[in-house]
């Protein structure tokens, strides 16, 4: 049975481990900057103190030197950003990953929080990862090279809240022509904004425009 263990029953020496075997993927620890790293997050649990598969998160507010964090921080006013999640290799394919974030994303809607963000390698590549991300809602927002163009990575958001409650909503308006629904329910246009982040558009509504996402 995979439980999960809170970040009280974690096994700091177990994560260090599993977590340093699959540096390349992430970053690699040591026990100062694992310690720190628990003290900043908004979640961190396990399975099997964390020997089997563990989940690291921060909020909005961690102080962090971490160029994904900074990304996300300065195009979006809050959120949830998973900064590990790692399965040991003979644990795979039994649905752990999913049974963290979906215990992830419990927790962070209980704390008010309407997103979860996260990046995933594209050079060096991790398709599983990116096939992972997308199976479980996230979509892609932006891309980044990073540590002097060693690495580049895809970020990805998940909305956890819409944005207006859409049942309600079409309660309301049952009276509407199936062509004025489509209309209420298209995206918003959005213009890409040169010099600004990486994938970051400029929406345009009603004549109002918002460049940082609340």
């Amino acid at each position: 049975m995979n439980a999960i263990d809170h970040r009280s029953a974690l096994d700091t020496s177990a994560i260090l481990s599993l977590s340093n075997l699959h540096a390349k993927e992430t970053s690699s620890l040591d026990d100062t900057s694992l310690k720190k790293l628990l003290d900043l997050a908004f979640y961190a649990r396990g399975i099997r103190g964390g020997a089997t598969a563990f989940l690291i998160a921060l909020d909005q507010n961690a102080i962090y030197d971490n160029p994904n964090f900074s990304w996300f921080k300065q195009s979006r006013e809050s959120f949830i950003y998973i900064d590990r999640i790692i399965v040991e290799r003979s644990a795979r394919g039994q649905g752990i990953a999913r049974i963290l974030y979906e215990d992830l994303f419990a927790a962070a809607k209980q704390a008010g929080h309407v997103r979860v963000v996260c990046e995933v390698n594209i050079h060096p590549p991790n398709p599983a990862s990116e096939a992972f991300h997308m199976a479980m809602g996230f979509v892609g927002v932006g891309h980044a090279t990073i540590h002097h163009g060693a690495k580049t990575v895809r970020y990805f958001e998940k909305a956890l809240l819409a944005a207006h409650p859409l049942p309600s909503l079409l309660r309301c308006r049952r009276d509407l022509p199936s062509a004025e629904m489509q209309r209420l329910f298209q995206p918003r246009p959005q213009r890409y904004i040169p010099g600004a982040p990486d994938e970051v558009f400029e929406e345009h509504h009603q004549g109002e425009s918002s460049l940082k996402v609340p």
